[in-house]
């Protein structure tokens, strides 16, 4: 009875990995570091472009990583390894059709009763999720980049807008001291008010554009 309960116990275990497994898309591996032999289930030679293979070797697991990722996270590995320690790593692999794809692996050394070590671990491709980030960074930059041109234009334009309205408030005053009469006087009024009233929505422009583009003193 202690033994079947223990057995119905194993497969409930076995059932929930299962579930949790499959529905997370986990790639399950194990390496043993004596043969050098690292076994992956279904789901994990799927991934690395393998499928209905079983093993693969040390030599074989490296050669599938990106040339540009290899050497950093073999290091990072055999460190871990040997201070018996856990580990995640997120590279990318090559896969044999010349595909690449960004995984993220979690291992964890343990000793079997014999004394051998063995590593087992799970991979995630996250591919999807590497180049979702990359096009919100490219649309932020994008947009941030549009944004400083804006402002850009904006600093222009109050700044080419302003030199020639100061020069007609100028004028305008200078006409005051030609003896105009009253209807020219209120036209100069006129002008003057709006000119000023001009003036002041430039510079706010101008202001604003300031603070956008991180320049205003």
């Amino acid at each position: 009875t202690e033994r079947r309960a223990r057995e119905e116990e194993a497969k409930s275990l076995s059932t929930r990995l299962a579930v949790a497994l499959d529905a997370s898309n986990l790639g399950v591996w194990e390496y043993d570091v004596k043969t050098g032999i690292n076994t992956g289930d279904e789901r994990m030679m799927a991934l690395l472009g393998r499928a209905g293979e079983v093993s693969l070797t040390f030599a074989d697991w490296a050669a599938a990583i990106h040339p540009d990722d290899r050497e950093a996270i073999i290091a990072g590995t055999r460190i871990a390894m040997e201070v018996g320690d856990g580990f995640s790593h997120a590279y990318r692999i090559v896969r044999p059709d010349g595909s690449v794809r960004h995984v993220r692996s979690r291992g964890l050394l343990r000793e079997r009763i014999d004394g051998s070590a063995i590593v087992t671990g799970v991979t995630d491709d996250v591919t999807e999720d590497v180049e979702r980030a990359a096009e919100l960074d490219h649309q932020r930059a994008r947009a941030e980049n549009a944004s400083q041109a804006k402002s850009q234009f904006l600093a222009n334009m109050s700044h080419e807008i302003r030199t020639p309205m100061n020069a007609v408030i100028g004028m305008t005053h200078l006409l005051y001291e030609t003896s105009p009469t009253e209807s020219q006087k209120e036209y100069l009024d006129s002008l003057v008010f709006s000119a000023d009233s001009l003036m002041g929505i430039i510079s706010n422009i101008l202001d604003l554009s300031k603070i956008e583009a991180n320049e205003l003193e």
